[in-house]
């Protein structure tokens, strides 16, 4: 066997573990039908609420209750529909993990390590918010190694300080205290990278970032009020 090919079974074998423990034991817990009665609530035409005519936001995650009310435009079924958008994610964070890892080894030692932590694991398909922020933190951390990879072409690296920091801005909209994770690394990318980009370019890239925490802020303040 050419050494390609072992390298292309392990990452293949790295994957489907992953999946096959997703589908035994995917399940919804009772916390989404919280973000379920939301979403229904809109479709009924009475906003996103609780019950109708009482302007309260319920859900945690903006983003989450965003993808999983797009869903709902082409089913009806919200409990598939969560299984189903975990799945993609969970496959999504995989390939960036793969290529992430430099080695196809090191992306099999990392799937059996996830597979192996129910704290992680367990919440892959919960219905909530969980396996969107693994996503999003997964791309963080892939684009945060290609920043400092890629030294010496300073072009490129704009770039991808840019995906970088949407990265970022989208993770606040998963859950606010992911904030914690990812802050330090984007402070310490930005003072590394400071001289790459003029005070009004970093205005605006930071700007960019923040548009969709901010434009949902400013959708709750005056929809739900304070």
């Amino acid at each position: 066997m050419k050494k390609s090919d072992s390298y292309l079974l392990l990452a293949l074998f790295a994957v489907l573990v992953p999946v096959v423990v997703f589908f035994k034991n995917a399940w919804v817990s009772d916390d989404a039908y919280i973000i379920f009665r939301s979403i229904e609530q809109l479709f009924a035409g009475n906003g996103p609420v609780w019950n109708p005519h009482e302007r309260v936001q319920v859900f945690t995650s903006p983003l989450w209750f965003v993808v999983l009310s797009f869903t709902r435009i082409f089913s009806s079924d919200v409990f598939l529909n969560a299984i189903g958008i975990s799945f993609v994610l969970l496959l999504s964070m995989l390939i960036v993990l793969r290529k992430l890892c430099d080695h196809a080894a090191y992306f099999l030692l990392i799937s059996i390590l996830l597979v192996s932590s129910n704290a992680f694991f367990d919440y892959t398909s919960s219905g909530l918010e969980n396996v969107l922020g693994y996503f999003l933190l997964a791309g963080f951390a892939y684009f945060y190694h290609r920043l400092f990879l890629i030294r010496g072409q300073e072009e490129i690296q704009v770039g991808v300080m840019r995906q970088l920091l949407i990265c970022f801005g989208l993770v606040i909209c998963v859950r606010h205290d992911l904030l914690l994770l990812t802050f330090p690394a984007v402070v310490y990318a930005f003072l590394t990278h400071f001289k790459f980009l003029t005070v009004k370019q970093w205005f605006r890239e930071v700007g960019i970032a923040f548009i969709p925490i901010g434009l949902y802020t400013l959708f709750s303040v005056i929809y739900y009020g304070f």
